[in-house]
């Protein structure tokens, strides 16, 4: 049903070990905000995965600059196809499907 499409908050995902994609990366910032360290919710899009390319994840201040950490793939830094489009707790992810539904993309790769 939606009920398993809701986002689980932070101190439910710590304590029962599930979380939607936005439950996991509002953990990690208020895991990173009580070691005192400023963190945010970044929404964006996946470039790699054209299927369903909204995407969540955080941004944690290392102390010169913001460092992109993905708890929903377990990647850092995040991904290079990972675009941010909003910064802060901006909703669900699928709200940016409508903004994005027209986006084009040119993959540049490095030629030997």
């Amino acid at each position: 049903g939606s009920d398993s499409l809701a986002p689980v908050s932070a101190a439910r995902a710590a304590q029962s070990g599930i979380a939607s994609a936005e439950g996991k990366v509002d953990l990690v910032v208020e895991l990173a905000r009580l070691a005192g360290m400023p963190a945010r919710m970044v929404s964006g899009v996946d470039v790699a995965r054209p299927e369903l390319p909204a995407h969540v994840w955080a941004e944690v201040w290392t102390g010169d600059r913001w460092t992109a950490v993905d708890p929903v793939y377990g990647s850092v830094p995040v991904s290079p196809t990972l675009l941010r489009v909003t910064t802060g707790s901006a909703g669900r992810p699928l709200a940016l499907v409508p903004l994005i539904g027209s986006l084009r993309t040119t993959v540049l790769s490095k030629t030997r």
